[in-house]
């Protein structure tokens, strides 16, 4: 179970999903799972719409390349990209961008 997910929430999510299975079957047998709303409607929105608020204050005045510039000098080895397995820190990141602006 992923961090943050406790196993009633979990089992919340399989009943409600197991009910709209159920209530799918009586009104239209042929409709496909993927199209079951098999999240509670305040569960969605907390995913969706709470989870998804990430508006912050930042410094205007600078400009995107010194804001990141400032990432790679106060922490160059945490992690700034992940694409499949691969995990590149904020300092490679800033070398490899250098090399390709160089």
């Amino acid at each position: 179970v992923a961090e943050g997910v406790s196993a009633d929430r979990v089992c919340g999510y399989m009943q409600h999903t197991l009910e709209q299975l159920a209530e799918a079957l009586e009104r239209a047998p042929h409709t496909p799972v993927r199209e079951l709303d098999i999240l509670p409607g305040a569960e969605r929105a907390y995913l969706l719409e709470e989870l998804n608020r990430t508006a912050a204050a930042y410094p205007s005045e600078q400009c995107i390349h010194e804001l990141f510039e400032a990432q790679v000098a106060k922490a160059p080895e945490a992690v700034a990209v992940v694409c499949a397995e691969e995990r590149v820190s904020y300092g490679e990141l800033n070398a490899r961008a250098n090399r390709l602006a160089h």
